[in-house]
């Protein structure tokens, strides 16, 4: 497995997010509206798999016009994440009707870092009331406490070198 997945998300202008996914070589970027609440389902569904043994989390991103699906398929500790792009708003069609457009895997806590990383960039600068005039949704804080907290009990205990 490759541990190499990234996710950068910039509040562009009012009601549209710039979202990047990469791996080592491929991008994808993204523009993100408000009509459905982008970072709040991805911070669920990512939470969904840290607390849960399910094998497969799917949240929707929405464009003007389109959607980016994305699905994350667990295997223990390991999620491979798949981005399909439709051609229609909150599309029905399953997702074998879907292009997809990136594909990455990493562990489990690097996709929950990288996630609750950018939660946490986007409200350190914008605050919760300049998020919410911004983007258009109430911040998800109680969605990054958890993710926060979550990702705190998966990383390894790390033992500080005492001076003898």
């Amino acid at each position: 497995m490759e541990d190499s997945f990234n996710l950068r998300l910039t509040l562009t202008g009012r009601g549209s997010i710039y979202a990047r996914v990469s791996r080592k070589g491929p991008s994808l970027k993204m523009l993100v509206s408000y009509l459905s609440d982008a970072p709040a389902d991805l911070g669920r569904a990512t939470l969904t798999l840290l607390r849960y043994p399910l094998k497969e989390v799917t949240c929707s991103w929405q464009d003007e016009p389109g959607e980016w699906r994305w699905i994350m398929h667990r295997a223990e500790n390991c999620v491979r994440i798949e981005v399909l792009s439709f051609d229609e708003t909150f599309s029905s069609l399953s997702d074998e009707h879907g292009e997809q457009v990136f594909m990455a895997e990493c562990s489990l806590l690097r996709l929950a870092t990288e996630v609750q990383g950018q939660l946490r960039k986007l409200l350190d600068e914008f605050g919760e009331p300049g998020y919410q005039e911004k983007w258009g949704h109430p911040f998800p804080m109680q969605t990054l406490r958890q993710l926060e907290a979550a990702v705190h009990e998966q990383k390894p205990f790390k033992r500080s070198k005492k001076s003898s």
